[in-house]
């Protein structure tokens, strides 16, 4: 038989446990995710469960948290005469739609209320992978399909003859003039993949914790596998 040194079963251990973890974490950057919805998808969809001042543990500056939740208004119940009144939004509030009802929101969407992505990366089936998808599939209709004013063709989207009401994001004029902090102008490709990271990590910030914890804990067993190998080995030596 032959035999196999401690350095090779050492090597194989860790590429295991670094494969694990590599597998396992998400492709985009979340805290670059987060210029892209407060860009972009946030002048149509809200994040009712999560606050403003929920970014500060992506890293974000508290100036550019304060600056972000200062460009929006939130309700804040009614005036003497019972029309609803509004505020500027702060760190301590929730992130909201950009419109001040349901019916404001209905008449700039073609009917329809944006949905809120506070957890759309568990809501759907697929999840984030899904929703990177989704943002990247824009295209034009086959000719047997015939698209009425404000719609768009997206055959990911899981609507009638995919059949889509919310525009190509990345078109807009937001997307073609974001910039990262780092000075570059991300590509589709880029976006959505950081969108999608920060959607998840908005639906679960603990999850790429409990992956490493899991994955050292995978390592650690690994270990001790082979500490017990060479244990034996040299038992079965004498």
């Amino acid at each position: 038989m032959k035999k196999i040194s401690f350095y090779t079963l050492l090597t194989c251990g860790l590429g295991f446990a670094f494969n694990a973890y590599a597998a396992q974490a998400p492709k985009g950057d979340p805290a670059k995710g987060f210029y892209v919805f407060s860009n972009i998808c946030n002048q149509c969809h809200g994040m009712k469960q999560v606050h403003y001042g929920d970014m500060l543990a992506l890293g974000i500056p508290a100036k550019e948290i304060q600056s972000w939740a200062g460009r929006h208004q939130i309700p804040d119940g009614l005036n003497d005469e019972g029309l609803l009144k509004q505020r500027q939004a702060t760190v301590f509030d929730a992130i909201e739609m950009p419109y001040p009802t349901e019916n404001a929101a209905q008449k700039a969407n073609h009917g329809d209320v944006p949905p809120d992505l506070s957890h759309l990366s568990s809501f759907l089936k697929d999840g984030a992978p899904y929703v990177q998808k989704m943002l990247l599939s824009y295209q034009k209709p086959p000719e047997n399909i015939k698209l009425e004013p404000g719609l768009f063709y997206n055959p990911v989207a899981l609507t009638h003859h995919h059949k889509f009401k919310m525009p190509p994001p990345f078109e807009q004029e937001s997307a073609l003039r974001l910039v990262y902090p780092d000075g570059k102008h991300p590509t589709d490709q880029q976006m959505a993949e950081d969108v999608t990271s920060f959607l998840a990590w908005i639906d679960d910030p603990h999850e790429s914790a409990r992956h490493l914890s899991g994955i050292l804990i995978s390592l650690y067993l690994v270990l001790v596998g082979i500490a017990a190998f060479i244990w034996r080995s040299n038992v079965w030596k004498k």
